[in-house]
């Protein structure tokens, strides 16, 4: 990065589950609203095959998961995973789904980064078939095809 980027004071990274970012700001605890992506699907919903509805039912659900299901750490400290991953069956297909918050998220900025996002980048995302909407501070993929394993 440095070698590319050698002006730049901060980077981030985006890999399929996880980044990496260097940066001589602390922004702990902060959603960054700036460094932000939607990569959507080449491919269209053929009608209404899925609902726009149905796909914020699945993503809504991962967030309450993931700033509910609690992560016990070594030290006996309990802090919840901000992670969830699952399906959503509709009728004869299902519909996969992840969404993750930084680590140094709260429960309520986890909550206020997803919904910030889900509405931000409604317009690149609430024709297609998937998408996956990066950010520093959180990211949500939906697909019609299994992408990660639970």
């Amino acid at each position: 990065l440095r070698k590319r980027c050698p002006r730049y004071k901060e980077a981030i990274i985006w890999y399929d589950q996880c980044l990496v970012e260097f940066s001589s700001l602390d922004t702990s605890g902060q959603i960054n609203y700036d460094d932000n992506f939607c990569m959507p699907s080449a491919k269209n919903l053929i009608g209404n095959s899925i609902s726009l509805e149905e796909r914020l039912h699945l993503l809504n659900n991962l967030t309450k998961i993931a700033v509910t299901k609690i992560d016990k750490n070594i030290e006996g400290i309990k802090k919840p995973v901000l992670y969830a991953a699952g399906e959503k069956r509709l009728g004869t297909k299902s519909l996969y789904g992840m969404v993750q918050c930084s680590a140094d998220l709260s429960v309520q900025g986890c909550n206020e980064c997803m919904l910030y996002y889900i509405v931000h980048f409604q317009e690149c995302w609430e024709s297609k078939q998937g998408v996956r909407v990066l950010s520093r501070s959180c990211n949500f993929r939906y697909e019609l095809y299994p992408f990660i394993r639970n």
